[in-house]
């Protein structure tokens, strides 16, 4: 077998991995006198948030998160942060919905 097999195969197994990850989009309403936002993330059955993503834009109101799991369902919660960084106001629970495949 040559070179050429093995990165072949690579290729296949890296096409396969991705679809064993969906993704879904996070939304919230836009917060005045926000500098950024935190947008956290957990598998619906566990007690405390276990992901962060950290000081999104403050234009942004939605945001794709992937490598999420297949078949599992996630909650998020969106903090607005404020010019000194303290988080100021909260979205509250809420259903990360359009789970799809990982493209």
């Amino acid at each position: 077998m040559g070179l050429g097999s093995v990165l072949f195969f690579a290729n296949i197994s890296l096409a396969q991995a991705s679809l064993n990850y969906s993704q879904g989009t996070a939304s919230w309403k836009s917060i005045s006198n926000a500098q950024c936002y935190n947008i956290y993330y957990k598998e619906s059955s566990a007690k405390k948030y276990q992901h962060a993503l950290r000081c999104l834009p403050s234009n942004m109101t939605a945001y794709t998160i992937k490598g999420l799991k297949l078949r599992v369902s996630y909650k998020y919660n969106v903090a607005a942060l404020d010019s000194s960084m303290t988080q100021f106001s909260w979205s509250g629970d809420h259903w990360l919905l359009n789970l799809r495949p990982q493209k």
